[in-house]
């Protein structure tokens, strides 16, 4: 049997425009062995108003889906940090709310 083990949380903060204009944020945490997290890093979600992550099924990406820009966003995870890095590509797609890897 193979587990995966689970080193880094990735979530999606909506952020008020007053904060940031372009609507949200991808916070980056390391899982420690006692169960806390430690903060890594924030990306810009590059969309507006971000509702859902994914992580490719090998671990190597991270899609952010932005419901009110209507776009998914692609991320490189940097497998030495855990940092995601903006790839510069983006999927347009109405209203997105939830990514699944098929």
């Amino acid at each position: 049997m193979i587990f995966q083990v689970f080193i880094y949380l990735y979530v999606v903060n909506r952020a008020p425009k007053e904060i940031e204009p372009s609507g949200g944020f991808v916070p980056a945490y390391e899982i420690a062995n006692n169960g806390t997290l430690q903060f890594l890093n924030k990306q810009l979600s590059h969309g507006a108003d971000p509702c859902h992550v994914a992580i490719s099924p090998k671990g190597n990406y991270l899609l952010a889906a932005n419901h009110r820009s209507g776009n998914i966003t692609v991320f490189k995870i940097n497998r030495e940090t855990g940092i995601p890095e903006f790839t510069g590509k983006q999927i347009k797609i109405p209203a997105p709310v939830c990514i699944e890897f098929l």
